[in-house]
C-alpha cells in the first residue's frame, strides 16, 4: 500500500468543532469545546487510517495577501469569538503533544500552505489527503491528491469534484470568478448565477478565454453582465486561487507520524478535564503488580501481620461481593472470596487497622447481610474526591489519574483498584487537610454512608395512614387550584400543557413573554415567577406545579 500524507486543515476543522459542539468548559470556567471537538475528530483520523505522515496547516493571526488585494475579504465575516480564541493555545499545545508538526505562515491562509505542500510532496509519488470540509480546497484534488471530508467520512478525487461541484477541480477558480463566495465575500460576477457558469465554463473553460470570446457569448442579459462585471471576475479568480509558492520549510520526512508525547499530552488532558479522551489515548501506566490468594489461616496471618505494620488496609468488593481485594503496601494485592466470613470478619472488625475502601456503603451491606461491623476508621476515597472537586468525575480510574497519575482499567484489572485505594488514600487524606475539609469528612460524610446502608439494607418506617391523609389533602387543594385558575381564566385547559398554557398567558392575558424555546415561549419556574408580579394565575400556577411534584414523587 502506498505511503500517505494526511494534510489537516486545522483552522476549517477548529471553527466547525467550535459551532458543533454546545458550550463545554473546565470546572474553573476555561471553554473547551473547539478543543474537544478538534481532538475528537484527530483522533479518528489517526486511528482510522495511520497515515504515514500528518502535518497541520492553520491560519496566521492577521491579515493575508488576499486583503492587500481586496480590502474587502472576508469583511462580512464575524470576528472570531472570544471563547474560540482563548481555546486557540490549548490546541496548538495540544497538537505538538502529539508531536505533529504545525504549519502556519503569516499572510497566508492554511489553505495556501495545504496547496503548497500538496504540490510539492504529490510529486515525490506519495498519495496527498486533504482533510477538509472546504469546498475551496477542491480546486487541489488530481491523480495524486484526494480530498478527505471528515464531516462526511467521504473521499473525494477528481470524478467526485465533479459530481458534486459540475466542473474540473482546476477550474473551480474560475467557476467561483462567475458566481463569488459569500462566506469569503468575494464579489464574483454580478447576475451570473451557478447554472449560467457552468454552462461557461464547459465551453470556454477559463475566465480568460469567455472574455476572449464575449461577442458570441448570449443572451444579451449574460454578455452585459460579464461586461460590467469584467473587473469582478478578474479580481475574483485572483482571490479564489489557492498560492502555491508559499515560502514555508517543510520536508516529507519532518511530516512522519511519531508517537505521542505521552507525557505532555497526558498534563494537558488531564487541565482540560477530558477523562473519556484520557482514557481512550493514554496508556495504562499501572505497575505489573503480585496478585495472592487468601486461601488458608497461613496466608491469612501472613496478611494480618504485614497489614498491622502499615495500620490499614485496602479493601475493595468485586464482581457482585463475590470477591475482595486487598492491599496493605508493597505492590502487593490479595484476594479473598466473599464467602470466607469468617475471614473476612477478622480483617473487617480488626480495631487497628483503618479501612480504605471505593465505596464505604458498600462494604456497609456487606457486613451487615453477615453479622459484621467494620471497626477502625473508615477512608472512602471517591467521597473524599467529592469534597475536594464535586465537579469532577469520581470513577476511581478518574480519581487515581488525576491524584496520583495511575493510569489502568478496573473492569480488567480488579487488583489495580485495592492498589489504587491504598495510593490514594495519604494523597486525599493530606488534600483533605490542607482545603479543610478533613473533619467535615471524619464526622459526617464517612459515618453518613453506614446510615445509608442501614437504610437500604432494613427500611424505613412509614406512617402509611399519615401519609394516606396527606394525599388526600394535597387532592383537595390541588383541586381547589384547578378550578379557581379555571374561573380567572373564563375556560378550562389542560394544565400541564405548556403550549395551552403559553397561550393562555401571552395571547389571552396578553402578559409579555420572558424567554423562548425552539418550541415556542417559556413557562418554567423562573417565567412564571417574574410573570406573578403582573398577575394571580402564575402563582397559582407555581403553587399547583409544586404541590404536584411533592404529591406524585412523595406522597
Amino acid at each position: 500500500m502506498a505511503e500517505e500524507l494526511f494534510i489537516i486543515d486545522g483552522t476549517s476543522c477548529i471553527y466547525r468543532s467550535y459551532h458543533a459542539i454546545p458550550h463545554l468548559s473546565t470546572s474553573d470556567g476555561v471553554p473547551t469545546n473547539a478543543v474537544y471537538g478538534f481532538t475528537q475528530t484527530l483522533k479518528k483520523i489517526l486511528n482510522t487510517y495511520r497515515p504515514s505522515f500528518v502535518g497541520i496547516a492553520l491560519d496566521a493571526k492577521g491579515p493575508s495577501f488576499r486583503h492587500e488585494i481586496f480590502t474587502q475579504y472576508k469583511s462580512e465575516r464575524p470576528p472570531m469569538p472570544d471563547e474560540l480564541s482563548v481555546q486557540l493555545p490549548l490546541i496548538k499545545e495540544l497538537i505538538r503533544a502529539f508531536n505533529i508538526p504545525v504549519m502556519e505562515k503569516e499572510g497566508f491562509e492554511a489553505d495556501d500552505i495545504i496547496a503548497t505542500l500538496a504540490q510539492r510532496l504529490s510529486k515525490s509519488g506519495i498519495r496527498v489527503v486533504i482533510v477538509t470540509s472546504d469546498k475551496d480546497m477542491f480546486q487541489l484534488v488530481d491523480d495524486g491528491v484526494e480530498i478527505y471530508d471528515y464531516t462526511k467520512d467521504t473521499f473525494l478525487d477528481r470524478k467526485a469534484v465533479v459530481e458534486k461541484i459540475g466542473v474540473e477541480p482546476e477550474l473551480i477558480p474560475d467557476f467561483l470568478a462567475l458566481v463569488g463566495d459569500r462566506i469569503d465575500f468575494i464579489p464574483g460576477v454580478r447576475g451570473i448565477g451557478e447554472k449560467t457558469a457552468k454552462k461557461l465554463i464547459a465551453r470556454y473553460r477559463t475566465i480568460e478565454n469567455i472574455y476572449a470570446h464575449l461577442d458570441e457569448i448570449g443572451p444579451r442579459r449574460v454578455k452585459e453582465a460579464l461586461e460590467k462585471g469584467r473587473d469582478d471576475a478578474f479580481l475574483s479568480k485572483e482571490l479564489a486561487i489557492l498560492r502555491k509558492d508559499v515560502p514555508i520549510e517543510c520536508e516529507l520526512k519532518g511530516l512522519a507520524l511519531r508517537e505521542p508525547d505521552y507525557t505532555r499530552l497526558s498534563a494537558i488532558l488531564k487541565r482540560l478535564e477530558f477523562s473519556r479522551l484520557i482514557e481512550e489515548l493514554i496508556p495504562s501506566t499501572a505497575p505489573e503488580l503480585k496478585t495472592k490468594r487468601i486461601e488458608d489461616e497461613k496466608t491469612l496471618r501472613g496478611f494480618l501481620e504485614n497489614a498491622h505494620k502499615e495500620g490499614r488496609v485496602a479493601v475493595v468488593l468485586h464482581e457482585e461481593l463475590a470477591s475482595m481485594y486487598l492491599c496493605a503496601g508493597k505492590k502487593e494485592v490479595w484476594q479473598l472470596e466473599s464467602s470466607r466470613v469468617d475471614w473476612v470478619r477478622e480483617i473487617l472488625e480488626d480495631e487497628g487497622l483503618s479501612k480504605l475502601t471505593d465505596d464505604a456503603k458498600r462494604l456497609w451491606l456487606y457486613g451487615l447481610k453477615n453479622g459484621i461491623t467494620s471497626e477502625g476508621s473508615v477512608m472512602d476515597v471517591t467521597i473524599a474526591s467529592y469534597l475536594l472537586n464535586p465537579s469532577q468525575s469520581h470513577r476511581l480510574e478518574d480519581i487515581s489519574y488525576n491524584y496520583i497519575d495511575l493510569k489502568f482499567d478496573g473492569t480488567r484489572m480488579p487488583s489495580l483498584r485495592a492498589y489504587a485505594v491504598w495510593r490514594l488514600s495519604d494523597v486525599l487524606t493530606e488534600r483533605l487537610k490542607e482545603d479543610g475539609v478533613f473533619e467535615l469528612f471524619t464526622q459526617l460524610e464517612v459515618p453518613l454512608t453506614e446510615v445509608l446502608a442501614c437504610m437500604e439494607e432494613r427500611g424505613v418506617k412509614l406512617d402509611t395512614e399519615g401519609l394516606e391523609g396527606l394525599s388526600k389533602e394535597l387532592t383537595e387543594r390541588l383541586h381547589q387550584i384547578e378550578e379557581n385558575i379555571y374561573s380567572i381564566a373564563g375556560y378550562r385547559f389542560n394544565l400541564n400543557s405548556h403550549k395551552q398554557l403559553a397561550h393562555l398567558l401571552f395571547e389571552k392575558l396578553g402578559l409579555k413573554p420572558v424567554k423562548k424555546t425552539r418550541t415556542g415561549y417559556s413557562t418554567d419556574e423562573s417565567v412564571l415567577t417574574v410573570l406573578s408580579q403582573y398577575h394571580e394565575i402564575p402563582r397559582a400556577i407555581i403553587e399547583y406545579r409544586q404541590l404536584s411534584k411533592l404529591k406524585s414523587t412523595y406522597v
